[in-house]
């Protein structure tokens, strides 16, 4: 993980805090893509409410529409333009939908900043998983939070690989 990724803006921890709130995190997992994917790309990914964090854009193919859809996730880069994202879905039960789009097609797009490739996905091994889980709490700490709140639910880790 790169120093840059490690430098956390002055409000990441007003962020993880609003992050890690049950009714802030449910609002978000709501609304946040209305707001920060067009906000990420108008400003060419240099402010999102993300701010402070690395923040991709993930398009995916709609498992039952056909159709592109786009969100903005947190990352964990692995060099190379490779990354990793976490369906945390906020802590919420299900899995987020763009984890349910990469099963039914493992193409997608990244973006990040001025950046875009294709990519595709596949799910972390055990050892990747437990890798990218601790460099994603170096992160965000309020990933843990929302384990505790899945219902036994384990968020899936991705891998994301240029084509």
């Amino acid at each position: 993980m790169s120093d840059v990724e490690l430098r956390r803006s002055p409000l990441a921890g007003v962020v993880e805090m609003l992050g890690t709130c049950r009714p802030v995190a449910w609002f978000l997992s709501k609304t946040l893509h209305f707001v920060d994917t067009p906000l990420l790309r108008l400003i060419r990914g240099r402010v999102s409410i993300g701010w402070g964090y690395p923040v991709l854009l993930l398009t995916t193919t709609g498992g039952r529409s056909g159709r592109q859809r786009t969100v903005t996730l947190l990352y964990v880069d692995r060099g190379d333009d490779e990354v990793a994202v976490i369906g945390s879905h906020f802590g919420r039960p299900d899995h987020p939908a763009w984890f349910h789009n990469l099963n039914a097609d493992p193409a997608c797009g990244v973006e990040i900043g001025r950046r875009k490739w294709r990519a595709a996905s596949r799910l972390a091994d055990s050892d990747e998983r437990a890798e990218i889980w601790a460099q994603a709490l170096q992160l965000y700490a309020g990933y843990d939070k929302y384990l505790e709140w899945t219902e036994g639910r384990v968020p899936p880790v991705l891998i994301l690989t240029p084509e």
